[in-house]
């Protein structure tokens, strides 16, 4: 009868064996769980995007289909050109290519921030994507010689050319590059392959897809005339 009531406890085998599961199933689920947070991060920048690609075809069409530029007038930021049609920029924002001071040194908000990115806000940037500048640059600009299309319907091939993309730092600073285009050779033309080696990338046709940065033609006369940094001639 006293037997009966006693309590039977975990031998030391029985406790190695539970802590032996406990372990492979730690094993089988830690790599699960990070394959879906990097999918729901792709997912999520996917649509940030995609907003991007709203905004940016509201702009062109209050603008006679005036293409974004990448700096304009007083240095204002496509962002910043961008930034009131999804409604996290104020026109006083509107002043300049450098962020307010308490904009500094901070994640990007809102749709300007890949959540793969842990990059911060330095001088000249607000977000993790950048523009093709071979599409649309500042007249006042000094880029390579290819032809700059100014409006949307100038466009031949806008299904290939790219708009905006994932982007990888500057090359002597923390933040994400203004510009992307074939000539920066030293960041994979500025695009970052931060979503399992892809790029996600807004085209100007306004659909989105992720490409490989490695396979991006580098700085040449060819590749300067052609998709997917320039429109063909």
């Amino acid at each position: 009868m006293l037997f009966s009531q006693m309590k039977r406890a975990f031998t030391l085998i029985e406790l190695l064996a539970v802590i032996a599961v406990i372990g492979v199933l730690m094993a089988i689920l830690i790599p699960v769980i990070a394959g879906v947070r990097a999918r729901a991060h792709n997912v999520e920048c996917v649509s940030n995007l995609r907003q991007i690609g709203t905004a940016l075809g509201l702009y062109t069409g209050d603008h006679g289909f005036e293409l974004v530029y990448n700096a304009s007038g007083g240095n204002v930021t496509w962002v910043q050109s961008l930034g009131p049609y999804v409604g996290d920029l104020e026109k006083e924002d509107l002043i300049g290519w450098n962020p307010r001071p308490d904009e500094l040194d901070v994640r990007p908000k809102s749709i300007w921030a890949c959540p793969e990115s842990s990059l911060l806000t330095k001088q000249g940037s607000y977000s993790d994507y950048a523009i093709n500048t071979m599409i649309n640059e500042s007249p006042t600009t000094l880029v390579p010689p290819p032809r700059k299309n100014s409006r949307l319907q100038t466009l031949q091939e806008p299904a290939k050319l790219i708009a905006i993309g994932d982007a990888k730092p500057s090359e002597d600073s923390e933040y994400c590059t203004r510009g992307l285009g074939p000539w920066i050779s030293y960041n994979n033309s500025g695009l970052d392959g931060r979503h399992d080696g892809m790029a996600n990338v807004l085209f100007w046709d306004f659909h989105v897809e992720a490409i490989d940065p490695t396979t991006m033609p580098a700085n040449s006369y060819e590749t300067q005339h052609n998709p997917p940094w320039v429109d063909a001639l």
